[in-house]
């Protein structure tokens, strides 16, 4: 999923798309929706791509309150 930074965001640009986390930016962006959610934590073993996921989720988040 090929995310750009088109916009007036801050984010860090992405040089390169988000490739085969569609299912993990659904389930982030539903828990990030839902207004009992009040913090997100992503944990995992490092190299995983937790940062990126991160920001892709961040940058989606952006555009919706554009």
């Amino acid at each position: 999923m090929p995310v750009s930074n088109a916009g007036s965001s801050n984010l860090p640009h992405s040089m390169t798309p988000l490739v085969g986390r569609t299912r993990e930016l659904d389930a982030i962006g539903a828990l990030l929706s839902n207004a009992d959610v009040r913090l997100l934590t992503l944990i995992g073993p490092g190299g995983v791509g937790k940062t990126r996921l991160a920001s892709c989720t961040a940058e989606m988040v952006a555009r919706d309150f554009a």
